[in-house]
C-alpha cells in the first residue's frame, strides 16, 4: 500500500472507523507482544535491540526496545502504521531488575486482556507474587497520555521504573 492509498483512507474513514481500528489493532499487537512470549527479532544497526512485530492486514505494529548486558535500563518505542502511514508512537525508558520482570509482564498483560490503554501500560495499581505495580498514567489514547509505572519488592524496595510518552500521530478533525 502506498502512502497516497494510506492517506484517502484514513480521510474518508476517521469519523467512524480509523481511530477504533487503530487502537482494536494496537491492543490486538500488544496482547501478543512483550507481555506474552513472542517471537523477537534485531535490527542489525541498533546491536542490543529486540524487535516485536504485528501484522494484520494493512496494519504493522512494530515494538523496539534496546538493552545491554552491563545495566537493567533499556528503553524503546513502539510504533503503530497503516500501510506507511505512522499512527501511533509510544517511547520508553527507565529499568527492572529481573526479579521485577515477571509482576511487569503479568501487570501489561493484565491491561492488554481487556482491551484497556492506561498510558499504555499496566493498570494503576496491581499485585503479583508479592511484588507490587504501580501506574501514574493520564491522556488518553488518540491524543497524548504519558505514564510513570513502579515496581516494589515484597520487602517495599523500589525495583524498577519505566517512564512512556506516546502520541496519535494524525491530525483529528
Amino acid at each position: 500500500m502506498d502512502m497516497e492509498k494510506a492517506l484517502r483512507f484514513y480521510g474518508e474513514s476517521y469519523i467512524s472507523l480509523f481511530p477504533r481500528t487503530a487502537h482494536a489493532t494496537f491492543m490486538r499487537a500488544m496482547k501478543e507482544g512483550y507481555a506474552s512470549k513472542p517471537t523477537k527479532g534485531t535490527i542489525a544497526e541498533l546491536p542490543g535491540s529486540k524487535t516485536i512485530e504485528y501484522i494484520e492486514n494493512n496494519w504493522r505494529v512494530i515494538d523496539t526496545y534496546v538493552v545491554t548486558p552491563q545495566s537493567p535500563y533499556s528503553g524503546g518505542m513502539t510504533m503503530l502504521y497503516y500501510g506507511p502511514l505512522p499512527v501511533f508512537m509510544m517511547q520508553y525508558i527507565g529499568y527492572y531488575t529481573e526479579e521485577a520482570i515477571p509482576c511487569l509482564k503479568a501487570a501489561l498483560k493484565a491491561n492488554y486482556d481487556v482491551n484497556k490503554f492506561y498510558g499504555g501500560r499496566g493498570p494503576d495499581i496491581f499485585q503479583h507474587e508479592g511484588f507490587i505495580y504501580t501506574n501514574g498514567a493520564e491522556g488518553d489514547f488518540f491524543t497524548y497520555s504519558r505514564a510513570s509505572e513502579r515496581i516494589f519488592n515484597p520487602n517495599g524496595e523500589q525495583v524498577g521504573w519505566h517512564h512512556c510518552h506516546s502520541v496519535y500521530m494524525l491530525e483529528q478533525p
